[in-house]
């Protein structure tokens, strides 16, 4: 028994060539095959002089509908990223989802205990958007005892420079003391 499988890049030459019928002319398997969500990754990512309008378009007018009618209406979303093509076939790439670059960390914990319903991606963009204040302010906010602050703060610049691909370096301590 010949298994008909969706045919992404069939499709996605069907898109550069607005042919929003494509759809409607496969099998029921090839259907059910159908993931608007990678496909719509695969639509917005074109190679080339197209690639910013591409882009722009397919965000106008695809996104703002996609988690409301994917499921139920996938041909729907198929024209409607049908009309996103430039009218000739051109060059798409998979652009992947950026994989996790740290393992938990006292710093990634601590993020985490205190927003329980963001996920591991919210988490891990946090930790980079904090510099080295800011994430000092926001570990004195939480309370955290003072034995356990300069361990988070240095797990926090090893994420950071994991994260960016080089070494944080300490400022140098001020001759001030600290009020109490």
């Amino acid at each position: 028994m010949a298994e008909h499988k969706f045919d992404i890049f069939k499709a996605l030459a069907a898109i550069d060539r607005r042919d929003g019928n494509y759809f409607a002319n496969l099998t029921e398997d090839e259907r059910k095959d159908f993931s608007p969500f990678l496909f719509i990754r695969w639509v917005s990512a074109v190679v080339g002089r197209h690639a910013e309008d591409n882009l722009h378009v397919t965000n106008e007018l695809v996104n703002p509908h996609m988690f409301d009618i994917a499921k139920e209406h996938p041909e729907l979303i198929f024209r409607l990223v049908a009309m996103c093509g430039t009218g000739s076939v051109q060059k798409h790439e998979w652009i992947g989802v950026p994989k996790r670059q740290t393992t938990s960390s006292r710093a990634w914990n601590f993020v985490a205990d205190l927003y329980p319903s963001a996920s591991e991606r919210e988490i891990d963009m946090l930790l980079r958007m904090h510099t080295r204040e800011s994430f000092a302010e926001l570990v004195d906010d939480a309370a955290v005892p003072n034995d356990q602050v300069a361990e988070l703060i240095k797990s926090h610049d090893k994420l950071n420079a994991k994260a960016t691909g080089g070494t944080t370096e300490e400022k140098p301590k001020s001759s001030r003391k600290r009020k109490t």
